[in-house]
């Protein structure tokens, strides 16, 4: 996305569009998705549940017995243990996981929210911030970011990555919404 197309005084407003249509499709389509099979199993819901998500999410051809006896082994590791990083690195579902979280991770940075950061100094210098402000106010939003930075990890265990992945969707409808007003 060039600043000359939606970074101008005329275009601004289709960036914060996009992210709301986005966020839209992301929220049906996340209404629809059952919880992940290894949060349902972790947290000892009745295992018709936990196999009936698993072939929701891999098909009716998947070996049930190996995803569980996969699932149970990462439970008893990660329950009896202070795992170092080496520790992870050397059994091979928990490096799976490491690496999908570091795929996640590098992911999060194209992301259409991340893209609308690169324009926000220019957007708020264009309405009349100056670039103190706006770096003040960047700053603010990194601190005030930084307890739910925290708390997600416990968040994500208490209540369930799908009720989070809903509840922060409806926050990027709601806050361009309230941009434009």
């Amino acid at each position: 996305m060039q600043p000359n197309i939606f970074g101008n005084d005329d275009n601004w407003h289709y960036i914060p569009v996009l992210i709301c249509v986005l966020t839209i499709i992301t929220y049906l389509f996340g209404l629809w998705l059952p919880e992940s099979p290894k949060y349902l199993y972790f947290k000892n819901r009745p295992k018709a549940d936990v196999i009936k998500v698993i072939k929701t999410y891999q098909g009716n051809d998947i070996d049930i017995n190996h995803v569980l006896e996969g699932y149970e082994k990462e439970r008893q590791f990660t329950n009896h243990h202070n795992l170092t990083l080496k520790e992870v690195w050397q059994n091979q579902i928990l490096r799976k996981s490491l690496i999908m979280l570091i795929l996640v991770q590098f992911a999060s940075k194209a992301s259409i929210s991340s893209i609308l950061e690169y324009y926000e100094t220019s957007l708020l210098i264009s309405f009349g911030f100056t670039q103190s402000s706006v770096l003040y106010l960047m700053n603010i939003a990194t601190i005030l970011n930084l307890p739910l930075m925290f708390l997600s990890p416990f968040l994500l265990e208490k209540v369930g990555r799908r009720p989070l992945i809903l509840i922060a969707s409806f926050g990027y409808i709601i806050l361009p919404i309230i941009g434009f007003v």
